[in-house]
């Protein structure tokens, strides 16, 4: 029996990030620096994971606070009833506020998902610290914390198997941790673990891990796919409440819809 990974939109989404570069801080000077030449020089070596992720973490630091000083998360908080994860009446400066919001979080999931692809344990290191920063937000804007928690998920998971592009996947599907991978796996995991909605799913995926690791055999995509699932459905429960909340919300997530649907695995026998 063979089995793949159908992720119909992935290429899309992966190839060609809206911003080009990565913008960060450092001691009071401002870097930039070209995504795709950061993603040609860590294939040729002269990079290394370390290097590459800490530029990254910099990045998503640096604009985040950015946004932050802006005031964009009081902004969008204004937006939810109070006491409650679900929308009230947005008004044009909320729906402004959130679709910013969307944009930068989205540009930087999907940079980190081609980085992903290039390393499991070096993206496992820095996913900690990655949840760190949008939990900076999780009071103030739910939706989106829960969006990027379950797609964050999904992408640890596929790194083990060497690439999140699905092809890439189907040729791998199994993978022998080696006890780095594992360690790291599974103190990434824990960090998911923060969100409640994910939380039995994310469970799920370090007991299997364990027993793999433990038992000396193969991580295998039949076994972790079906769980990465479950955590994507809480995005769609999420949605089908913002749109009973205000139906017109809902276009505001509709990247981070196709997302989760690019990442939805299916397996199927021939």
């Amino acid at each position: 029996m063979q089995h793949k990974l159908i992720m119909e939109t992935w290429r899309g989404f992966v190839s060609e990030p809206k911003k080009p570069y990565l913008i960060y801080e450092r001691r009071g000077q401002l870097h930039r620096v070209d995504f795709d030449n950061l993603l040609k020089q860590l294939d040729e070596g002269k990079v290394s994971h370390s290097e590459a992720f800490l530029i990254y973490e910099r990045a998503f630091e640096y604009g985040e606070r950015r946004l932050i000083e802006e005031g964009l998360f009081d902004i969008i908080a204004s937006g939810y009833e109070k006491g409650k994860e679900v929308f009230g009446k947005l008004t044009d400066k909320v729906k402004a506020a959130i679709k910013k919001a969307n944009d930068f979080y989205l540009d930087m999931v999907l940079k980190g998902i081609n980085l992903a692809q290039r390393g499991a344990a070096a993206f496992a290191k820095y996913f900690s610290k990655i949840v760190q920063a949008i939990g900076r937000f999780e009071e103030k804007h739910p939706v989106l914390f829960k969006l990027i928690m379950a797609t964050m998920f999904a992408v640890l998971i596929y790194s083990i198997f060497g690439s999140s592009n699905a092809q890439a996947a189907v040729k791998v599907g199994s993978y022998q941790l080696d006890d780095q991978t594992y360690q790291a796996m599974q103190g990434a995991l824990n960090s998911a673990g923060r969100d409640p909605d994910i939380a039995m799913a994310v469970g799920k995926a370090q007991v299997a891990l364990e027993r793999a690791h433990e038992s000396k055999q193969a991580v295998n995509i039949e076994t972790l796919g079906p769980i990465v699932d479950e955590a994507l459905n809480q995005v769609v429960d999420v949605m089908g409440k913002i749109k009973q909340d205000d139906p017109g919300a809902l276009d505001l997530f509709s990247k981070w819809i196709d997302v989760g649907k690019s990442l939805r695995f299916k397996a199927t026998g021939f």
